[in-house]
């Protein structure tokens, strides 16, 4: 009796897991994706516009912006940005996957007498073989105080 039983319950199970894999078979499936990660470590090339300063003369200068981060492209970055005088101003930030393929960047950089806080899209284009992005920021100085637009390539 216990051997009928058993046999009854092995059947079932096999006729309802057979079933389901033919249900599934004729269902169109999406692949899995996984989370998109924002790998853009490396060293851009930038131009930077001021847009609106508090006193002083708007200028567009040239920069370099060298971005840091871990092996597994985690959210968090560091990195630095270089005037063509040779200038130096360290950042920290963070950037993000966003729901139209791109990533959100966003980091603070500071000097003595000077805080830079920046924020902007990077998307790599594949067409092209480059990472590009650009935003905006706003810089704090003891010299003058201003916003502006900036865009970087690799």
């Amino acid at each position: 009796m216990k051997k009928k039983f058993l046999f009854a319950v092995v059947l079932c199970f096999t006729l309802v897991f057979s079933s389901a894999v033919l249900f599934a078979a004729g269902e169109k499936t999406v692949p899995f994706s996984p989370v998109q990660k924002c790998c853009i470590a490396g060293k851009y090339a930038g131009i930077h516009t001021e847009t609106d300063c508090c006193y002083g003369k708007p200028e567009t200068r040239k920069f370099t912006m060298d971005i840091k981060q871990d092996r597994l492209c985690s959210t968090k970055i560091t990195g630095t940005i270089t005037d063509p005088d040779g200038t130096k101003m360290d950042f920290t930030g963070s950037v993000t996957p966003t729901s139209k393929g791109c990533c959100r960047i966003e980091a603070n950089a500071s000097k003595p007498g000077d805080t830079v806080m920046f924020s902007g899209f990077i998307r790599a284009s594949s067409s092209a073989g480059k990472t590009v992005g650009k935003g905006v920021y706003i810089s704090t100085s003891q010299s003058k105080n201003c916003t502006g637009t900036w865009e970087i390539s690799k």
